[in-house]
């Protein structure tokens, strides 16, 4: 009995939670609606410029590198920030209206011919997203253009990076900020402030692992709904592009930081993995699945159909014109191959230097010795990235150029685990381990 209530208390406080967000989402989303679109016409139209010069999906360093932009969705993101007002502030919050001018998607071509205020438009609606996005986009439209955003971009990435450098050096993390860095690299970080698609995800990913390592100690009572605010967060935010890092760099950090408070116990460990990695999807998908309760009350339009329409066919075969049906041997090749650019090269061979090294150390020490429990953690972890390549295959296949990056954490947790097979933390003399639980 006890059991059935602790667990009717917990559903409850979850289905608050996500009602709670989402009703904040809406009304965030309407308030930046109230702001007037006329005011952002002059920023939009010297984006457009920048994006109609670079094309679709230019190319920064090869695209075989992971280096390839998406200006055809940053485009489609500005339409949607100075799409015109149809009167009904709730409607064009929910819809996200964009304008298009011909029978299919091109939003470079649109924006130019919006923002040269051209006839024959049309608008068109994008329901099944939250499109979060805008409550930066919105204002920042008003003081600055695309020109502006990627600068800010560098700017706040180099940031994020430095601060969970700094934040991993004081929880005591100091053996693996290498390793961290190294893996940063196979997601090609230097093109990613060019692109406002694909920076989403890394802000996220970045953030949460920084207030993560910042308030562990306080977090960590409440650790289950901290990854449901993830999840929610990355269904808000994001345009289906590498959502899954989100759930698995913060779970790293998570990993690292307990095995330095406590005795390991693998099915201990395991249960809480299962238990984050369930509020981490019931964030995601419920926040999803609400946006979609909301458009079908506002507009009446089949919401929720189209919703579920959609994401069937993400997870399907279909190449898309490809002509070959996905598999996924496809799909791994597809995305590992922009993995291996020449930064991350170089970090691979760096840590194994460092890593034999260290081995050799520990060797003639006498200290190292197999330790196959607390890397098995790490190696389930790595393997993340492998099943959503096998739920969401048709994505996987057809946008590598996005969803590679959540190799991220295979190679960040494949770091780990190599490490922890011969770590001894009850001998390590660089921790800073808080007596706070």
């Amino acid at each position: 009995m006890l059991n059935i209530k602790f667990y009717l208390c917990a559903a409850a406080k979850r289905l608050g939670f996500l009602i709670l967000a989402a009703v904040l989402g809406l009304c965030l989303l309407l308030a930046v609606y109230l702001l007037p679109t006329d005011a952002m016409m002059q920023n939009a139209s010297a984006s457009s410029v920048i994006l109609s010069e670079e094309g679709f999906f230019p190319v920064k360093w090869g695209e075989e590198i992971g280096s390839k932009l998406d200006n055809f969705t940053d485009a489609l993101m500005i339409q949607n920030a100075i799409a015109p007002s149809t009167g009904n502030v709730l409607k064009d919050a929910v819809s996200v209206n964009h304008l298009q001018y011909g029978d299919s998607m091109a939003p470079v071509d649109d924006l130019h011919s919006q923002v040269l205020k051209q006839a024959g438009g049309s608008l068109h609606e994008y329901m099944r997203y939250w499109h979060g996005y805008l409550l930066f986009l919105k204002p920042l439209l008003l003081i600055t253009g695309y020109n502006g955003i990627r600068i800010l971009n560098g700017i706040l990435q180099i940031f994020l990076i430095l601060l969970v450098i700094f934040l991993m050096k004081k929880r005591g993390l100091t053996a693996y900020i290498l390793p961290f860095l190294f893996s940063w690299l196979a997601i090609a970080p230097w093109a990613l402030p060019y692109s406002m698609q694909l920076s989403t995800m890394y802000y996220i990913a970045m953030a949460g692992s920084a207030v993560l390592l910042g308030f562990y100690p306080f977090l960590r009572r409440q650790i289950f709904l901290y990854f449901m605010l993830l999840g929610i967060l990355t269904s808000y935010f994001d345009y289906l592009t590498w959502p899954l890092i989100s759930f698995g760099l913060p779970l790293i950090f998570v990993l690292l930081l307990e095995r330095q408070k406590e005795t390991f116990l693998l099915k201990r460990t395991l249960i809480r993995m299962i238990g984050l990695g369930f509020n981490w999807g019931l964030g995601y998908s419920g926040m999803w699945l609400l946006k979609w309760i909301i458009s079908e009350l506002t507009l009446h339009s089949g919401a929720i159909s189209q919703a579920i329409g959609a994401a069937f066919y993400r997870s399907s075969t279909d190449s898309e014109g490809a002509g070959v049906t996905i598999t996924a041997v496809l799909t791994w090749i597809e995305n590992i191959k922009r993995v291996f650019n020449p930064a991350f090269f170089v970090g691979i061979v760096l840590f194994l230097i460092l890593l034999a090294i260290d081995l050799i150390r520990q060797i003639r020490s006498g200290s190292s010795r197999l330790r196959i429990a607390p890397a098995v953690p790490f190696l389930l972890t790595a393997l993340l990235p492998a099943a959503w390549y096998a739920v969401i295959k048709n994505h996987s296949f057809v946008h590598p150029y996005l969803t590679y990056r959540i190799l991220w954490i295979s190679i960040f947790a494949g770091m780990c685990m190599v490490r922890e097979l011969y770590y001894d933390h009850s001998i390590s003399d660089n921790r800073n381990i808080s007596k706070e639980r």
